[in-house]
């Protein structure tokens, strides 16, 4: 639209007077509250730089954070800046979490509470906040039951506010189904967290995927299904080294040496551990992983009978365990240097930490039995503080129906000028939004252009191998077996014993070609695919390709496996097959695991060996193979992501969104039938 002179004079208009108006009413609700502080922007921005300074500080200075985050607070006080006092509060809290001091930490929520409540700031992010940290602190100390208490506030704060915050919901979701891991109620985990991704394909934020992998992956864990945990723990570590995100990456590590740990191979298991602990070393992570990850080093030399060294790590765990009053984990750590020194006939050490765990242990079992007290006490504080913030609130109500009466007059201003700015900016933005929305237009059209370009070709490719199929099994071994019949006709005229096992020899031989010959004919068009459906398939094909290669194939797979088209089934297959024999060609694994997962709309695809492992700078655009595999998932909208550790092995994982791919027509499930048939 041409903005015209007319134009340009009303909106002129409009911002002089919107420049004026708000003074105007600053100044009459100033004269109403006597006393009351005065804030800017000016004030406001600076507050909100400090916190951005302190927040970078958090884990690499605590201890500097802390003075950045005082000197905003002090600021915010002086100002009566509730939002600013909420946040304060609310990160200064976390700093002493993440430290290990619980008890301060919830003191500090306390005091957070009533300004988090009056916070208007983005839908009540505040208090939502608030409650998923003293959900926190329940989790570090254990109490699960209490911990989902408070998420389970946070998500009824979160619709009773009306927030939109799609990545704040994430995060509720994923620590839910992280609590719930951890109270051992995995199906109820798992209906988190499948809300969590489930909302991160939708949003797409993939800010939380790093945790949502790790809960999926602790899943597994519990379920005694370590192969597909390390899976998804190694999805996690592969995003998060994306990202750059430090504590996620050293969480990853630390979740999949755990795995390793479970499946008996620690000498495995201290490898990721030490990936851990080198991140804690270039970027401090919170203390109760650090903990974990050291007991993790101890338990595995353990294992390994390599007594020294998992005395040196259980001794770092419990000087850090007694500062952090992580009384689990100090219970744990008694036990295992009992064992070590029962093992190595230090008795007398031995009686000493047997004792300590006895203590110990009883301690913890009283601090159960008062727990559910405890927390009637804690409702109670709650109820009292809810019905004081009430009173306060009351008294505020009523000064603000004064000002309301008082600033009538300006809102009546204010509406008209509003109006008329609004009717210039609306057709303003309204072509503006045109001319984006036929950008965005002209993209998504070049978009599916290259897909329906790669379908196109990848279509070719396949109705090719049907004509070689054809071609193979109608015309080649035909030929096969008439000159088969012919040589048994010789064979019996023949009275010569020794040209009689010559031909038996040929005959032979010939039966070998043709199994050949069948197989191949199988691998360019599989008949099993188009008979009983992807899974039947490729388990087909990985058993033939264990028993001739000789190398141990396992297959998985969980979940109900949807019915796809069958074009992307065929594909899928294609995919599977150039996966995995590329893998026993080039990595030289003496395992490998094909797993096919569905967890709700997503549809996974893994492949995993022990084998070589991509050298160092490795590229998913190098190789033929590689490249031909990621345009048939790029064909599919699909996504692949490898990580590889030289010397280790490799893992691929490939995702796609299964709704997408189930649109099977009659027409499709006749032409199965046919092609079935024709081979």
């Amino acid at each position: 639209m041409r903005i015209t002179r007319n134009h340009r004079i009303l909106l002129l208009l409009f911002l002089s007077v919107m420049a004026i108006v708000p003074a105007i009413a600053q100044e009459q609700i100033n004269r109403e509250i006597p006393g009351k502080k005065v804030f800017t922007t000016d004030d406001t921005a600076t507050i909100w730089r400090l916190i951005r300074h302190g927040d970078k500080l958090r884990f690499s200075a605590p201890d500097s954070a802390l003075t950045v985050y005082q000197q905003a607070l002090d600021k915010s006080k002086s100002l009566h800046y509730d939002d600013g006092i909420a946040g304060l509060l609310i990160s200064i809290a976390a700093l002493y979490m993440d430290r290990g001091s619980l008890s301060i930490g919830m003191n500090i929520l306390r005091v957070a509470k009533p300004y988090c409540e009056a916070s208007t700031f983005d839908n009540g992010f505040y208090i939502i906040k608030l409650n998923m940290n003293i959900a926190a602190v329940y989790f570090q100390n254990n109490s699960y039951d209490s911990a989902a208490y408070y998420y389970y506030e946070a998500l009824k704060q979160f619709d009773q506010r009306k927030s939109t915050d799609s990545s704040l919901l994430l995060s509720i979701y994923s620590d839910l189904g992280g609590t719930w891991v951890s109270d051992n109620q995995y199906d109820l985990a798992n209906k988190y967290l499948i809300k969590a991704n489930e909302l991160s394909v939708k949003t797409r934020d993939s800010s939380q995927l790093c945790e949502i992998y790790n809960n999926f992956s602790a899943v597994y864990e519990g379920k005694k299904l370590y192969d597909t945990a390390i899976l998804f723990a190694k999805k996690a570590l592969l995003l998060s080294k994306k990202t750059g995100d430090n504590f996620m990456e050293a969480f990853a590590s630390y979740k999949i040496g755990n795995q390793y740990y479970n499946k008996n191979q620690p000498e495995v298991a201290i490898g990721y551990y030490e990936d851990a602990l080198e991140m804690s070393h270039l970027h401090p992570i919170p203390a109760y992983l650090e903990i974990n990850t050291y007991l993790g080093m101890a338990e595995a030399y353990y294992k390994l009978k390599k007594y020294g060294f998992a005395e040196e790590y259980y001794l770092k765990v419990l000087s850090l365990d007694e500062a952090a009053n992580y009384k689990t984990d100090i219970a744990t750590t008694y036990s295992g240097l009992a064992s070590v020194y029962e093992d190595t006939k230090n008795y007398k050490a031995a009686l000493k930490y047997k004792n300590l765990f006895s203590g110990l242990r009883d301690s913890l079992l009283t601090a159960e039995k008062i727990q559910a007290t405890s927390q009637m006490e804690v409702k109670y504080r709650t109820s009292e503080k809810d019905r004081e913030l009430a009173q306060n609130q009351l008294l505020l109500t009523k000064q603000e129906s004064t000002l309301k009466q008082k600033n009538i007059w300006l809102n009546s201003i204010l509406g008209g000028v509003i109006l008329l700015g609004a009717l210039s900016f609306t057709i303003y933005r309204g072509e503006k939004r045109k001319r984006k929305l036929q950008l965005i237009r002209i993209a998504d059209m070049r978009k599916e252009q290259e897909i329906a370009q790669l379908k196109a070709k990848l279509n070719g490719e396949e109705e090719e191998r049907v004509r070689i199929a054809r071609e193979l099994h109608d015309g080649i071994m035909v030929q096969f077996s008439s000159v088969k019949m012919n040589l048994s006709c010789v064979l019996d005229r023949s009275s010569d014993p020794e040209q009689r096992t010559e031909i038996d020899k040929i005959v032979e031989q010939l039966d070998d070609a043709t199994k050949e010959l069948r197989k191949s004919a199988h691998n360019l068009m599989p008949d099993m695919l188009l008979e009983e459906g992807l899974v039947e398939a490729v388990q087909y094909f990985l058993t033939n390709m264990k028993q001739s290669s000789g190398i141990d194939i396992e297959f998985q797979q969980y979940g109900d496996t949807p019915e796809f088209a069958t074009e992307y089934e065929l594909m899928m297959y294609r995919i599977i097959q150039e996966l995995a024999q590329n893998t026993l060609k080039h990595a030289h694994p003496t395992h490998v695991l094909v797993q096919l997962n569905s967890i709700g709309n997503m549809f996974n695809i893994t492949v995993e060996d022990n084998g070589v492992g991509f050298k160092e700078g490795f590229s998913q655009g190098d190789g033929i193979g590689l490249r031909n595999i990621q345009s048939r998932v790029v064909s599919l909208n699909g996504n692949m992501e490898i990580s590889s550790k030289e010397g280790v092995g490799s893992t691929i994982y490939i995702e796609f969104d299964a709704q997408k791919l189930q649109n099977k027509t009659g027409a499709e499930l006749l032409d199965r039938a046919g092609r079935a048939d024709m081979l």
